[in-house]
Parts: structure tokens; sequence; C-alpha cells
């Protein structure tokens, strides 16, 4: 996943979307993501947001019920 900040224009992000999901398709790339444990996958920026809301709920509650602090 690739990450820019905040401000980051639209027209750098689409971008950046479209050269990333170039290389996440292209053979080489796969198969050495996959033979490092990675899972290749592709999506648009709204759909990396959406991951990352989930894994911030998920993994928020998980230090929630456990009790977790920050040292």
């Amino acid at each position: 996943m690739l990450l820019a900040p905040a401000e980051t224009p639209r027209a750098v992000i689409d971008r950046l979307n479209a050269e990333s999901v170039k290389a996440m398709n292209a053979a080489d790339i796969r198969e050495r993501l996959t033979g490092l444990g990675g899972e290749p996958t592709s999506g648009s920026p709204e759909d990396a947001a959406a991951f990352l809301r989930r894994e911030y709920e998920q993994w928020g509650q998980v230090v929630r019920e456990a009790g977790i602090k920050a040292e």
C-alpha cells in the first residue's frame, strides 16, 4: 500500500494509483511479492482508505479490550 500526505493533489494520487496497479499486474512483480509471502493486490484510493478504516477499528478494539497502553 502506498500512502501520501493528505494534501496531495488528486491528480498525483490518481497517477500513483494507476502506476501501482500496472506494477501489481506485472507477472514478475506478482511472482516476486508472492515468493516473499505477500499478497499482491490493487484497487482504488477509496478501497485503500476503507481498508485502513477497518484495520484501525478492528485493532483499536483489540488494544482497548486488552488494556494495552503506550509507554
